[in-house]
């Protein structure tokens, strides 16, 4: 059995070193910024990015309720949806898929 394992060993690290390299090779550059609700929100999250460099996602305020956007950083718009849905991403035309969570209100 242990022959059998130091080819497969062997093996698997030639192809992992390629992988590694190429993913080396590229470079990211990233942005910070503040969405849109910032005197509320308690968090900002992006859920997507489009082809066109449009992010979208939502902010989350403390008593849990979601305000969607979507736009560039500094000309974000809000989107008139529930408290309760969220945006999960954004295609190259604008147009958004999320989901809404069922909550029980007391």
């Amino acid at each position: 059995m242990k022959r059998s394992l130091v080819p497969s060993l062997a093996l698997s690290a030639t192809f992992v070193l390629p992988l590694a390299s190429a993913a080396r090779a590229q470079s990211y550059n990233f942005t910070s910024f503040d969405g849109p609700s910032q005197t509320t929100a308690v968090t900002t999250t992006v859920t997507d990015l489009s082809e066109s460099g449009v992010v979208a996602g939502f902010t989350t305020d403390s008593s849990g309720a979601f305000t969607n956007f979507t736009g560039t950083p500094g000309a974000f718009k809000t989107l008139n949806l529930p408290t309760t849905a969220f945006i999960n991403g954004i295609n190259s035309s604008g147009q958004v898929v999320g989901q809404m969570e069922r909550r029980h209100l007391s």
